[in-house]
């Protein structure tokens, strides 16, 4: 009867909400450990998209990471975590560029939304050479948003093809916001100088 299957249930969904409760507080140390580094460096930017890339990367496993800021109607990649040599290669020779559908940088950047490839090979208008250079194929990025515009993007990736979970597409908004903070504060800083 219905009983019997609710306690065999029960193990599973406590198990799951164990889970949930232990990413939740995870992606909470991560929040709070890059306001920390903000925090420490008033007058640098690079410290905080290393932390950034640290938490990304500790907590979605193995994940290739990118930082990109967007200036002047031109993308760059500011910092990397993980990157293969043939990656870094292919992003020298391609950026910095204008905003192009091609990479999702330009994608993010473009709509100033966040946006994930299940498989960046099988995706028609993604640089696929881009994606065997970078042995990735699910990819998610959120854009940084300055007054609602975009002033760059952090991209996370991985080898295998997949759905990105809406919680991790929240944890990147998170950061890209942690990001603005900083560079807002550096520029600030430097002002007032």
């Amino acid at each position: 009867g219905p009983s019997r299957w609710l306690k065999l249930d029960l193990p599973h969904k406590v198990e799951q909400r164990t889970r949930e409760l232990s990413e939740t507080l995870d992606y909470q140390v991560a929040i709070s450990e890059v306001l920390r580094v903000i925090s420490q460096s008033p007058t640098d930017v690079a410290p905080v998209f290393e932390a950034i890339l640290d938490c990304a990367t500790r907590l979605f496993g193995s994940a290739v990471a990118a930082v990109y800021r967007y200036r002047d109607g031109l993308v760059e990649l500011a910092a990397t975590r993980n990157w293969p040599n043939e990656a870094l290669e292919f992003a020298h020779s391609v950026y910095p560029a204008p905003p192009s559908k091609a990479l999702l940088a330009g994608r993010v950047i473009l709509t100033g939304q966040a946006h994930s490839i299940e498989d960046a090979m099988l995706d028609p208008s993604y640089n696929h050479a881009f994606a065997q250079a970078g042995v990735w194929r699910r990819i998610s990025g959120a854009p940084m948003l300055k007054d609602g515009a975009p002033i760059g993007a952090i991209l996370v990736g991985w080898p295998e093809a997949g759905e990105t979970p809406q919680r991790q597409v929240d944890l990147f908004k998170t950061f890209a916001d942690q990001a603005v903070i900083a560079i807002e504060n550096v520029r600030l800083m430097n002002e007032t100088k």
